[in-house]
Parts: C-alpha cells; structure tokens; sequence
C-alpha cells in the first residue's frame, strides 16, 4: 500500500495511512507520534464532547475542561489522572445503559496520558454511543427488517466520515 519493497526507517505520515488504509489504521497509529500532543488531544476532545450528552454526570464536564487545558500544558499528569478516576468510580457506583457507558468511556479516554491513546479511544466510544443510541431510538421493524440497526449503521458512518475528515484536517495544517 505504501510502495516500499523492504523495510526501512522512513516515517511514514498518518495522512498516508489516512487515505491508503483507513481511519482505524490512522488512529491506532497516532498513539506512536510523539510530536503534536496538543493537536491530537484536540481531536479527542470534541468527539467525546458529542457523546458527553448520553452520559449524566457531574465529572464529565470537569473531565473535558482539563482534557482541553492539558492539551495547552496547563495541567500535571497527576491531575489528569484525578478526573480519570473520578469518570471511572462513577461509572462504577451506578447502573449505566451501554451508550451512557460508552460515552461515560469516551469521555475518560480523554483523560489518558497518551494522546494517540486518547484520541483513538475517543473515537471509537463516542462513535459507538451515537450509534447505540441511534440503535434504541430506531427500535425493530416488522419481521425481519431492523429499524434500529439500520439506524446505528448510519450513525457510525456518518461519524467516522467526519472523524477521517477531521483527522485529515489535522494531518494538513500540523501532523507533516
């Protein structure tokens, strides 16, 4: 996919595994680019701010806040870590359905130390939140015919077209 014949220890950009092998492939990736932390925990940020809405809870809010203000280098690894634990008790003091939980996820991904870690975590809850809950609003059809699959499916698209056109956003203006 790359064009190279052997191995050899030219980087090879996220853009180009983007656009060669996926958005999956991209953000597993992220987690070795050591350069452009804030960048890429920007990227978490907001997709775990579109499922932040599924998961109530008081330490969600704080969570993001300090997800943004580390990705500025306001905050210490060890206060990253408070609200991390926070999302995690609270996911654990009480009965969640599985788009809160997701989202719940989401949102503590953004907390991770890692920011290919978090983005890629990110993505992938809060796209999986929107879908399950597209899936419960769509409820079944009659016979064999699945409203609500067909919704979520939807959904998850939709997510990860957006999230690949943000990714390639970034990759043009900062991730060279």
């Amino acid at each position: 996919a790359f064009g190279k014949k052997k191995s050899d220890d030219e980087p090879i950009s996220i853009q180009d595994v983007l656009d060669k092998v996926g958005l999956d492939a991209a953000l597993f990736c992220l987690r070795a680019v050591s350069d452009n932390e804030k960048e890429i925990r920007m990227f978490a940020v907001p997709w775990a701010r579109k499922a932040a809405h599924l998961y109530e809870s008081e330490h969600a809010e704080p969570a993001l806040k300090a997800a943004e203000q580390d990705a500025d280098g306001h905050l210490s690894t060890e206060e990253m870590q408070r609200y991390g634990i926070a999302i995690d008790e609270d996911q654990m003091s009480r009965w969640l359905t599985a788009s809160e939980d997701l989202a719940a996820l989401a949102i503590r991904a953004t907390t991770f130390e890692s920011a290919g870690e978090a983005a890629m975590c990110a993505a992938e809850n809060s796209r999986d939140a929107l879908a399950q809950q597209a899936y419960v609003l769509g409820g079944s059809g009659p016979g064999p015919y699945d409203v609500g699959s067909d919704m979520a499916d939807d959904v998850r698209d939709e997510t990860r077209s957006e999230q690949a056109h943000e990714l390639k956003r970034i990759c043009e203006s900062s991730l060279r």
